[in-house]
């Protein structure tokens, strides 16, 4: 059919970027309260992101956002300055290859905690 779904908020309101990797840096307001019970879940999915990026010479962000496309989804990532938005184009021209694609599921598959829904979404 050619039906491609939108990956909303590919990079978790900035948590699979690496810029969150402990409770020192942390954004105000509710995102502080959210991101301080993920971020000790979600650490062996931003370890095994930032090994690939490693690897691939890429950002953690650009691993994320190609896992995105590489599940045949079309993610629109925000970008709050050039810096972040040059960084989000590196995310094409190059793909995660199977046996990384197949890691980076099972982790994500086995976490405990998962990402809240878009709380302004309507039912």
């Amino acid at each position: 059919m050619g039906i491609k779904i939108i990956a909303y908020s590919p990079l978790a309101l900035g948590l699979l970027t690496g810029k969150y990797r402990d409770n020192k840096n942390l954004p105000p307001g509710l995102r502080r309260f959210l991101f301080g019970q993920l971020i000790p879940a979600i650490s062996p999915l931003i370890s095994c992101l930032e090994v690939i990026a490693q690897a691939k010479d890429k950002t953690i962000s650009q691993v994320a956002l190609n896992w995105c496309i590489c599940k045949g989804t079309i993610p629109i990532p925000g970008a709050k300055n050039v810096r972040q938005a040059e960084d989000n184009l590196g995310a094409l021209g190059w793909s995660l290859d199977s046996g990384e694609i197949a890691e980076l599921d099972k982790i994500a598959a086995g976490l405990d905690k998962k990402m809240v829904q878009n709380i302004f979404q309507t039912k």
